[in-house]
Parts: C-alpha cells; structure tokens; sequence
C-alpha cells in the first residue's frame, strides 16, 4: 500500500498546505513567532505520521502518542493566534476542523494498536500483523486446529505399575469409553511388538 495513500497522512498533508496557502496574509511580527512555531508543529505531524506508516508495528505507538501531543500544542498555538488576531476566525474554523479530523483519525489509530497489542502481546507465539486497513490480524492462517487422539497403553504388559496419580489423571482425562482395566479390544503392546517381529 501507498504511504500517500493513507487517509490520516492525506489530511496532515492538506492541513500544512492550507496553512501554507494562509501565509502571505500574516504580519510580518506574527510571520516569524507563532506563525512560525505552529508550521513547524504541522511539518512535525506530517513527518510522525509517515514515520509511523513505515515502521514496525511495535515501534509505531510512540511515534503516534507523540504526534498526538504535538496535535494537541497546535490545537492551543491556533486558538492563541486567533485570540491575539494573527489569523481570524474562518481561517481559525478551517485549520481547527482540519486538526479535529486529524485527530480523530489519529486517535482511532491508536485505539486499534492497544487493542492488538491487548489480544496479541509479544512473544505469544502467534505472528500478529497489522493489516492494510490498520486492523489487527493473524498470520494468513485465523483458525488453529488441534488434534488430540487419545492412546490407551496397557500398563500391565509393559511391566509399569500405575500410581495413585496417574490413575486419577487417566480417569480425569479420558473418556468413560476409553477408561477401565485392560485394552477394550485393542491389542496388548506384546501383541502388537509380536505381530510386528
């Protein structure tokens, strides 16, 4: 899949360029503080979020919580300059729409990485992956089958006597078909050993 693709990485990339398109219109004094300061939050966003579409799933969490916080500093930075009227307020409404979404999509992101992490905590033995949709997922295989078949040994004819432990645990274990004295039918190990001479 393209990185550019990406819907959360599409809205950062219109939020810096309509940022940018709003440039012109700022005074000079605002130009190089606030104005400033904010543009290079947006760089930073759009940055972390590629950053994170390209990295390993068990390192993008950080990067995202990060660029979570930065979201939250330029959400207060646009609030100051529309109260200290560097920008005014339809300018203001469609940067902070623009960050809402943003945050939105990031938040949900997030929310999907705790829960896979939660349902498929490292070294468990399963390959988790995260899908193209950003969804948790197993490896191409969803469903594990197990198959036990049960072994009836006749303890006797191999000259092992049972203990108390043992017993309890065949008796727990097995199905009242299986369980019982002798073979039910199956051939003894000496017959079987004998058959096979």
């Amino acid at each position: 899949m393209d990185d550019f693709d990406i819907p959360i990485f599409k809205k950062a990339y219109d939020l810096y360029r309509t940022f940018y398109s709003y440039r012109d219109g700022i005074a000079k004094q605002d130009r190089h503080t606030i104005w400033q300061r904010c543009e290079n939050v947006a760089l930073d966003i759009l940055e972390g979020i590629l950053l994170a579409s390209q990295t390993y799933k068990s390192e993008k969490l950080p990067i995202l919580e990060k660029m979570s916080l930065k979201l939250n500093f330029l959400r207060v930075f646009l609030r100051l300059m529309k109260e200290v009227k560097t920008i005014d307020n339809k300018k203001y409404t469609t940067l902070e729409r623009l960050v809402d979404e943003i945050g939105r999509m990031l938040g949900g992101w997030i929310r999907s990485i705790k829960t896979r992490q939660r349902e498929c905590p490292p070294n468990d033995g399963h390959s988790c992956y995260e899908t193209e949709g950003g969804l948790p997922g197993r490896g191409k295989a969803d469903i594990v089958v197990a198959v036990v078949v049960p072994v009836v040994v006749d303890v006797h004819a191999v000259g092992v006597e049972p203990d108390e432990d043992s017993v309890a645990a065949r008796n727990h274990i097995l199905p009242a078909a299986v369980r019982g004295t002798g073979t039910r039918g199956l051939p003894s190990l000496k017959e079987s050993m004998s058959s096979h001479s």
